[in-house]
């Protein structure tokens, strides 16, 4: 008797184990496309940034001392040319 329920108790083991790996495979799937959005919406705010920090950069650059003092909040001294 036994014998004859031993087939028929791998049939469901090996139903969870199949419905186990289903299960994990489509996790990992959407893990994946997950990481590969977030990865693509991180590497864009990157690129805006640094344009940001381009304009930024370069408007800082086409100041003179005078207007780069006040840029800076301090006030310009022309006697001694010294930002205050």
């Amino acid at each position: 008797m036994i014998a004859f329920l031993k087939p028929l108790m791998t049939w469901p083991i090996l139903g969870a184990v199949a419905a186990l790996a289903v299960i994990v495979g489509a996790y990992q799937y959407g893990r994946a496309s997950m990481d590969a959005e977030w990865q693509a919406r991180t590497l864009q705010k990157s690129v805006e940034m640094l344009r940001e920090r381009r304009d930024t950069n370069e408007a800082i650059r086409n100041l003179d001392d005078r207007e780069l003092c006040t840029a800076l909040g301090g006030v310009p001294d022309d006697a001694t040319g010294q930002c205050l």
